[in-house]
């Protein structure tokens, strides 16, 4: 890999703090279902935060997951905002819940996604199911003080390599 490409992928795994996703990719409410679309093959995720401006720490308006696009046409036309479930409609945690309890509530109200949200309702973290069932699957993975995963990047002796 590149340094750039390595450092990406190392960002990436460094992004799950203990838990919780403290920047999850958010779209906009205006986004078309075919950019969706796009945007699922592109990053291997269903579900997304909607937020007033599609970007983290904004105000959360809903959630659009794969059951709120199955089977709808004109996806060229139709936008994110009329199809998400809206905000008053989802189940949500306050900024500084403790992971042990998102995680029961996930469990309690069977959810895929959990946002935790500030009194204001601004989107701070997104908790997940895929994530507390890899906590099951792999207790045993090393993590720093923080919580976050520990990663290791390669580097080489080679001249090429020292900016690594």
């Amino acid at each position: 890999l590149t340094v750039d490409a390595q450092v990406r992928e190392v960002m990436q795994v460094k992004k799950f703090k203990n838990g919780f996703i403290m920047d999850p990719i958010c779209v906009k409410p205006t986004m078309s279902l075919h950019e969706l679309d796009e945007l699922r093959r592109k990053c291997g995720f269903m579900g997304f935060p909607v937020t007033e401006d599609g970007k983290m720490g904004s105000k959360l308006l809903g959630l659009v997951t794969q059951r709120d696009t199955d089977f709808l046409d004109n996806r060229a036309s139709t936008q994110v905002g009329a199809v998400m479930e809206k905000v008053g409609d989802l189940v949500l945690a306050e900024e500084g819940v403790e992971l042990a309890a998102a995680n029961q509530i996930i469990r309690d109200k069977k959810l895929g996604k959990l946002p935790v949200v500030t009194k204001g309702g601004r989107l701070v973290a997104l908790v997940a199911r895929t994530d507390l069932n890899k906590q099951a699957d792999f207790p045993l993975a090393t993590k720093d003080k923080n919580g976050s995963l520990r990663v290791a990047a390669a580097i080489g002796t080679r001249p090429a390599d020292r900016d690594r």
